[in-house]
């Protein structure tokens, strides 16, 4: 009996890789703030002022918190002055109560702050803000956010642009435990319902901690469900076609951020500063600090919509070939499907091809199937130019399709 081996051709259809805004960040090696910051209780939730004078935090397990150690976490401060950081003092005028207590957004003008407020039992509505009066914070006001579920934990991060708040939160769409979503301001001032990002940023584990950049494309989170160093790792995403619902595959930030132990809440700062939170030396996490440098923009392949395909090649189109094993020959209803493809294809000059195969014991088979499927295009009138091999088997492809197994080729086409 002979055995059937199907060599599977995938066609994926991905615009032009380009150079995103978004820079790739090298990190010189984190530095913990000092003991009159950090202290034997928990830190997380490093915000710095947009002047870069004032370090807001979250702080728990401690004595000193309005309710005592074990009433939740309370918003701490500390100053920068020539001589480094002051003693950290409790935020107590109006902002701490004897629930869970987070500083999780500052507008531009640092004139106006976003509040979390979670209490044991009772369900979460919305965030609070609160806008400095000579020189007082009046008592936070509640801004309703639809669809907003406190099963479990639950985070925040406005952006100080104020229209874009981000969300962890486990609810009834979430992949597993928390996931992250989104939550737009319109014109009118309100805020729209909460929705998931999506999987490829969400996993069955965890995903907390967001923090939006500057020109909001580029995603800071950690998480427990890619692939890390430790228990959580801190990544990050870049956000494709001015749209919230596609990411490109999350990168991990490296071992310089992430360690062993739980790495989250990283925050950015005119590229060059960056803060987050670690357990690596301790029970409890730390603030950390580290310097930051621009290590040149990354190129990033973005896939196209359902749509686009469908305007490309049309509905229905079958995008697979079969080969039997160790054939490297085409059939005729392969060479048929490859030449409808490229006709197809044929006066969109900008739209190349390229061929991302799984990883085979035999290099040659694989490669003599690859140059059958190259030669079927070329003589379909698809200029040889616009056709290459690649040997990238890289996640960034294989979580944007299915993930490619052993005799599977993609089709992947790019402007």
């Amino acid at each position: 009996m002979v055995r059937i081996v199907k060599l599977i051709v995938g066609v994926v259809l991905f615009s032009t890789p380009l150079m995103l805004p978004a820079q790739v960040f090298e990190f010189e090696d984190p530095e913990p703030l000092p003991f009159n910051v950090n202290s034997d209780a928990q830190e997380v939730l490093p915000l710095l002022s947009h002047d870069g004078k004032a370090l807001y935090f979250s702080r728990s397990l401690y004595d000193q918190n309005v309710g005592g150690t074990y009433s939740g976490h309370d918003i701490w401060e500390s100053e920068r002055t020539s001589s480094g950081w002051t003693r950290a003092i409790n935020s107590k005028d109006r902002l701490n109560t004897r629930g869970n207590d987070a500083l999780i957004g500052i507008n531009r003008g640092g004139n106006t702050i976003y509040l979390m407020r979670t209490y044991p039992g009772k369900k979460v509505g919305g965030i609070y803000f609160s806008t400095r009066k000579a020189g007082e914070w009046p008592e936070p006001q509640l801004i309703p956010i639809e669809g907003l579920e406190s099963q479990e934990a639950l985070g925040f991060y406005m952006h100080p642009d104020e229209n874009v708040l981000l969300i962890s939160m486990k609810a009834s769409d979430s992949q597993g435990e928390e996931d992250l979503y989104i939550s737009l301001k319109s014109t009118y001032g309100t805020w729209s319902k909460a929705a998931n990002l999506g999987t490829t940023i969400n996993t069955t584990g965890y995903e907390i901690s967001p923090f939006l950049s500057e020109d909001k494309r580029s995603l800071y989170f950690s998480s427990s469900g890619h692939k890390g160093l430790g228990e959580a790792d801190v990544f990050v995403s870049y956000r494709l076609y001015d749209s919230w619902e596609t990411w490109t595959v999350p990168r991990n930030l490296g071992e310089k951020i992430n360690s062993k132990k739980f790495d989250a809440y990283f925050s950015l700062y005119g590229d060059t500063l960056a803060y987050f939170t670690s357990n690596r030396k301790g029970r409890f996490t730390d603030i950390y600090t580290t310097r930051v440098r621009q290590a040149g923009p990354e190129r990033i392949v973005i896939p196209l919509q359902e749509e686009e395909i469908d305007s490309l090649i049309g509905t229905n189109v079958a995008r697979k070939v079969e080969f039997n094993e160790r054939s490297t020959s085409l059939s005729a209803n392969q060479r048929e499907l490859l030449w409808y493809i490229a006709t197809k294809l044929i006066s969109q000059k900008d739209v190349r091809i390229m061929l991302v195969p799984s990883g085979e014991d035999d290099k040659d088979i694989t490669n003599n199937r690859l140059n059958s499927i190259i030669a079927q295009l070329a003589g379909a009138g698809i200029e040889g130019s616009r056709i290459r091999k690649t040997e990238d088997q890289s996640a960034q492809f294989a979580r944007l399709t299915e993930p490619p197994t052993r005799g599977e080729v993609h089709l992947v086409l790019i402007r």
